[in-house]
């Protein structure tokens, strides 16, 4: 790979980080604007942008939070928003984006992923990492063939837990391993019928 460095982010880079976030996610799932900055004021150090040749091309957002159960227990995508404590013994990676034309896409997840981990086994208040997930290409009329309509909800967990969407087995061969679906985490991801993949 040519010349690269992973650093902390900046308010200075908060508009590239919108046009990533663009390239990457469908437009109900993208980050807004006030969202990344709002990410970057209030965990600077751990928001991980990885430059290459001084463009940015990725960047995992984390926080810190008190418990897993803040995620779990009630939780939605937006109402994590607010779930940061300085100093939460819980390292949440939030998102992660990787410039789809970068012909080493898989190799910076990889390193976002890896330095994360690395930063956090360092850290002695980390206790835990920690991530709602998603699958990236889970069909629901695809799996759901010849199976009792309704059962959706059994076929993503099976779906999940035979790690055969690549958005999961990256989290696994990072070390993740898969403890719940969590229903009506994010009612706007359709394609994955508003469920999150707790990791």
């Amino acid at each position: 790979m040519e010349n690269f460095i992973i650093r902390s982010a900046l308010l200075s880079d908060v508009s590239v980080l919108v046009e990533l976030d663009a390239a990457c996610w469908d437009a109900h799932l993208r980050a807004t604007h006030n969202i990344i900055t709002e990410r970057i004021v209030q965990n600077a150090p751990e928001q991980f942008v990885v430059e290459v040749s001084g463009e940015i091309v990725g960047i995992l957002y984390t926080r810190r939070i008190p418990s897993t159960d803040a995620l779990t227990v009630g939780g939605t995508f937006e109402k994590c928003h607010n779930l940061h404590v300085d100093g939460g013994c819980v390292l949440q990676l939030v998102a992660i984006a990787v410039q789809p034309s970068s012909a080493s896409k898989g190799n910076i997840g990889a390193m976002l992923r890896d330095h994360a981990l690395n930063v956090a086994r360092s850290d002695s208040s980390v206790k835990r990492v920690v991530a709602m997930t998603r699958c990236s290409r889970y069909i629901p009329k695809v799996i759901s063939e010849g199976t009792q309509v309704g059962n959706e909800i059994s076929n993503y967990c099976r779906y999940v837990h035979a790690k055969k969407d690549p958005t999961i087995f990256f989290h696994v061969s990072g070390g993740a391993e898969i403890c719940a679906i969590i229903k009506g985490y994010r009612e706007e991801d359709i394609a994955n019928l508003g469920c999150a993949v707790l990791i």
